[in-house]
């Protein structure tokens, strides 16, 4: 195995969800807090391209842990990222689109921590 590239500034790469569009990637920043876009291009040199953070509807990231992607059905697109107290929303659009549609919170104080996130078809 040889590295193809490697991608910054991204602290603490924790997850990564893949577009079942085959043009985008979120790259989980478990310490920095963030969520980036990175674009992809298969073709070219290198294929990879780190757009920048996640246009954040609401707050930032609190912790943000795993992420899991629905690839299949009415929800294809749509990103569930674990937070601190809260699960975030969002979808892969197509054509490089990617929208947050916001933290949903579960609950307060260490009961409501989500530590893991999965999604069964």
């Amino acid at each position: 195995l040889s590295p193809v590239q490697v991608l910054s500034p991204i602290e603490d790469p924790v997850s990564i969800a893949l577009s079942p569009f085959d043009d985008l990637a979120l790259v989980v920043s478990g310490f920095g807090d963030a969520i980036f876009v990175v674009d992809y291009a298969p073709d070219a040199a290198s294929p990879f391209a780190v757009r920048g953070p996640l246009a954040y509807t609401g707050a930032r990231p609190a912790l943000p842990g795993a992420a899991v992607t629905i690839t299949r059905g009415a929800l294809r697109g749509l990103v569930l990222v674990a937070e601190n107290v809260s699960v975030r929303r969002v979808r892969f659009g197509g054509g490089g689109a990617v929208t947050d549609l916001g933290a949903y919170a579960v609950g307060e104080g260490v009961a409501a921590i989500v530590g893991a996130i999965g999604v069964q078809p």
